[in-house]
């Protein structure tokens, strides 16, 4: 799923789901909270959130960002308590 954000500090309210998810700036920068840790995603940059992490995201005022993500989990565990990575999109 790919969604344009608007302008003006646009914040996605901090929410945990029992899914992984991988999140993909595809345009602009983000600013995402994951737990306790804030980290600056740009575009290329993808975010790594684990099963059960309180995260969320925000745009500064004037920043118009393009996200795309998928949420999946594993068969058999791999829940909450992972780390939180910052690899580039290759």
């Amino acid at each position: 799923m790919s969604r344009p954000r608007g302008t003006a500090g646009t914040r996605a309210r901090l929410h945990a789901h029992p899914f992984h998810e991988l999140g993909h700036v595809v345009e602009g920068k983000a600013t995402w909270t994951i737990g306790a840790r804030r980290v600056v995603v740009r575009a290329g940059e993808v975010v790594w959130v684990p099963a059960g992490v309180t995260h969320g995201e925000e745009t500064a005022a004037g920043e118009v960002v393009r996200l795309a993500w998928v949420g999946f989990d594993f068969e058999g565990g791999g829940g909450a308590g992972g780390e939180v990575g910052l690899p580039r999109m290759r």
